[in-house]
């Protein structure tokens, strides 16, 4: 059953792969850019949720302008 705005025969290996390149991508931009965003904040912890959230605000975009995927069939008989 879908979820979310997630197409249908969208697997659950293919979301749990989206995230960790979403997760990996911003660690990445945190390491980047961590230093510039600090001098801004007073929190130690504030730039790495910018940074998530623009992040994921950029995947959402992304993914609203490719294709979805078509939707995979699971065939029953032997």
């Amino acid at each position: 059953m879908p979820t979310g705005n997630m197409p249908v025969g969208h697997s659950r290996a293919q979301r749990r792969e989206e995230a960790e390149n979403l997760a990996h991508e911003v660690w990445i931009a945190v390491l980047r850019h961590f230093a510039r965003h600090q001098e801004t904040y007073a929190e130690a912890v504030a730039p790495l949720f910018v940074i998530a959230r623009r992040k994921i605000a950029d995947w959402y975009v992304v993914r609203s302008r490719r294709p979805d995927p078509p939707a995979t069939t699971v065939s029953t008989n032997n």
